[in-house]
C-alpha cells in the first residue's frame, strides 16, 4: 500500500473529520481499502505456501492427468461436520486455504511440511493438512488414486483433522490418523462412484 494511502487510513481511523476534509475518505473507502490490504496478505500467504497457478493445469485436467473434486468444498466440509458431530463450528474459527498439488511448488510444500515437522523428508506434493499454516495441500494427479480411492474422500479426511484439531483440541497424532482414516472410509462408501455429496 502506498505510504499515502496509509496516512490516509491512518488519519481516518484516528481524526476522521481531517481525513475526510484532507483525503476526501470516507468511512466505505477505509473500508475497501482495508479489504484490500488482507486480500493482498492472503495472495501473498499462499504464494508463500506455494501456491502457484498454473496455465496447464486446465489441461491437464481435461486430459486426465489431474482429478478434480466431484463435490463443492464446502459440500464436503459441511458433510464431514455433520459426520463428526459437530453443529456448529467455534465461533472465530479461520478455514484451511486448500491447495492443489498441479498448481503448488513442490519446494515451498517440502518446506512447509519440514517446518511443522522436522524429521519427515517430503517428496512431491501430497494430502496433509498443516496446522501450524492452516492450510491442506491436496494430491491431485491421476496416479496418487491409482489404487483407488478419490480426491473427494482425500478431503475428506483433511477436513476431519483441521476439525479435531481446531474444534476438539485434538492433539495425539494417533488419534488424528484414526479419524482422518475413519471419515474417507465413511465418505468413499457415502458418495461412492462421484456421488455429489452436495445434493445430500
Amino acid at each position: 500500500m502506498k505510504p499515502t494511502a496509509l496516512l490516509a487510513l491512518a488519519l481516518l481511523v484516528s481524526a476522521p473529520v481531517y481525513a475526510q476534509e484532507f483525503f476526501g475518505m470516507t468511512s466505505s473507502d477505509a473500508q475497501a481499502m482495508i479489504g484490500q490490504v488482507m486480500a493482498d496478505q492472503h495472495l501473498q500467504r499462499l504464494k508463500e505456501l506455494g501456491q502457484a497457478p498454473s496455465a496447464l493445469a486446465p489441461v491437464s485436467r481435461a486430459v486426465g492427468l489431474t482429478k478434480t473434486l466431484t463435490s463443492r468444498q464446502d459440500c464436503v466440509f459441511n458433510a464431514v461436520e455433520a459426520r463428526m458431530g459437530i453443529a456448529q463450528v467455534l465461533p472465530g474459527t479461520e478455514f484451511p486455504d486448500v491447495l492443489y498439488a498441479s498448481e503448488t511448488d513442490a519446494s515451498r510444500y517440502q518446506a512447509a511440511v519440514k517446518a511443522q515437522y522436522p524429521s519427515s523428508n517430503p517428496g512431491s506434493v501430497s494430502s496433509i493438512y498443516l496446522s501450524d499454516y492452516n492450510v491442506i495441500y491436496l494430491a491431485d494427479s491421476s496416479s496418487a488414486y491409482a489404487k483407488g480411492g478419490s480426491i473427494d474422500e482425500s478431503l475428506a479426511g483433511q477436513y476431519a483433522r483441521f476439525l479435531d484439531w481446531t474444534q476438539r483440541d485434538v492433539r495425539d497424532a494417533a488419534r488424528l490418523d484414526a479419524d482422518a482414516a475413519s471419515v474417507s472410509a465413511w465418505y468413499a462408501a457415502q458418495y461412492p462412484a462421484g456421488r455429489s455429496s452436495c445434493s445430500r
